[in-house]
């Protein structure tokens, strides 16, 4: 991980922040699930992330500029921009303003649904129980592993979704040499030595 560079300028809306702005806060104290990528997206995603990028769901989000951080944040939040304490760990979904919007989200679950067939979409609840664990929320890299060697219908579809998934290919590491590159597209972040969130009239 690099140290932050004060030029690199990003932005958080959040809600009820009285106990948060100028306070040292971390990205990995909680796990987050998605609330707006379905789970079995974020579980591919998780399964084929490569160890450079950090997890989105320890992560907190963020934007490059305070007007897209209010309109992708939640309704009557606050913006305030961020600042890191130490080491971080910044990516940027390159032509996305929210990673919602990747086309993945839509593709992935078609993709999964005409290999598994219309057979099992209409099976019992019991034939469908192991597969359908891929839709349970934030499963582990080894987790999702185990359903693709474990499952019957899984197994053959393994290498073929594998080679499918190009989410991480439109992520982009931001750093000092890499600064933001997209002036609107979506940016979540790791800190493990923190961050504060500081007011916009501040200098």
């Amino acid at each position: 991980m690099k140290s932050a560079p004060a030029t690199i300028d990003i932005y958080r809306s959040i809600l009820d922040a009285e106990d948060q702005v100028n306070r040292l806060l971390r990205t990995d104290d909680i796990m987050r699930p998605p609330l707006k990528v379905p789970y079995v997206v974020d579980n591919l995603w998780e399964w084929v992330r490569p160890e450079q990028y950090p997890s989105r769901r320890f992560s907190a989000f963020a934007s490059p500029q305070p007007d897209i951080a209010r309109e992708q944040g939640p309704e009557k939040g606050e913006v305030y921009r961020v600042e890191f304490r130490g080491n971080y760990r910044i990516c940027q979904v390159r032509g996305y303003r929210n990673a919602k919007d990747h086309p993945e989200c839509i593709s992935l679950p078609i993709f999964l649904f005409e290999r598994l067939g219309d057979e099992w979409v209409r099976s019992s609840l019991e034939s469908k129980n192991q597969v359908g664990r891929l839709w349970i929320p934030t499963l582990s890299k080894a987790e999702v592993d185990s359903l693709f060697q474990s499952a019957p219908e899984l197994v053959r579809l393994r290498e073929d979704l594998r080679g499918s998934i190009r989410f991480w290919y439109d992520v982009e590491l931001v750093n000092e040499e890499h600064p933001v590159v997209e002036a609107e597209s979506e940016l979540f972040f790791a800190a493990p030595d923190g961050y504060y969130l500081r007011p916009l009239t501040e200098n």
